[in-house]
């Protein structure tokens, strides 16, 4: 059967710990080697749980990225030893698994809103003093243009058509930012719902009563972070992953930080 690369580090290291946390995790089909060509250590499974390892490993890399942010007396040697390079490498990790999982980082309804309404309030300027300036020439109250007739006219049809789709465009992303607008008030709701819910039912004593005692800081905070997913799971099914994941975070600090 095939194998697929999660993860790869020059850093033997970096790898045992990616593989020690899978395997705590439930994935059984891991193998490590180190590959002479690219000189790296790669960490593989099997396609069928290839889904899931990235999942999980996207936690891993999230977790990393923290510590490797807040540890600045790292004594580690190697390619990726300066916590920054590190940095940079855990990062570009994530996104690639990000991109292969379909998995993007939450970006809350007011973002989009602004994005989105600023990319209408540009496309409708361009549109509209275009078209405006295409009127004044053709009018002959501007001389800016110095073409022949035939290119006048071929000037006049083609930008016309690209500054009304600027026009059209604009419009459109007018009326979907109303939407993201009211979803924004919605999603707002939600998020403060579901906050006051985790506050509720949910306690550091209780999560940590249900873990193995003397884990690790890395291991403890995943197994927390697992818990507080599989509650907001049961609670909220039909939430986005990228919101769940958030929220999963948000209530982490809430609780333990």
């Amino acid at each position: 059967m095939n194998r697929y690369v999660l993860y790869y580090d020059p850093d033997q290291t970096a790898v045992e710990q990616a593989e020690e946390y899978l395997t705590e995790q439930g994935i059984a089909t891991l193998e490590s080697a180190w590959n002479p060509e690219d000189q790296v250590y790669e960490l593989s499974t099997l396609e069928e749980e290839f889904e899931q390892a990235k999942s999980l490993l996207l936690r891993f890399l999230n977790r990393q990225l923290a510590e490797s942010g807040d540890d600045e007396s790292t004594e580690e040697s190697g390619p990726f030893s300066d916590p920054e390079t590190k940095q940079e490498r855990l990062k570009e990790l994530k996104e690639l698994l990000e991109i292969q999982s379909g998995q993007h980082a939450y970006v809350n309804k007011h973002t989009q809103f602004e994005d989105n309404f600023s990319s209408a309030l540009i496309l409708l300027t361009f549109g509209v003093l275009g078209v405006i300036f295409i009127v004044f020439e053709m009018c002959g109250i501007t001389h800016i243009l110095t073409l022949s007739s035939i290119m006048r006219w071929v000037f006049y049809i083609s930008m016309g058509i690209l500054f009304c789709f600027f026009i059209f465009w604009g419009i459109r992303s007018l009326s979907h930012s109303r939407k993201l607008r009211d979803q924004a008030d919605t999603e707002d709701q939600t998020i403060q719902e579901i906050l006051d819910w985790g506050e509720a039912h949910l306690t550091a004593e209780a999560i940590d009563s249900t873990l193995e005692p003397d884990l690790s800081e890395s291991d403890l905070y995943f197994n927390r972070a697992a818990v507080i997913q599989q509650k907001l799971e049961a609670a909220y099914p039909d939430l986005e992953v990228s919101l769940r994941d958030e929220l999963c975070e948000r209530i982490y600090e809430m609780l333990f930080e």
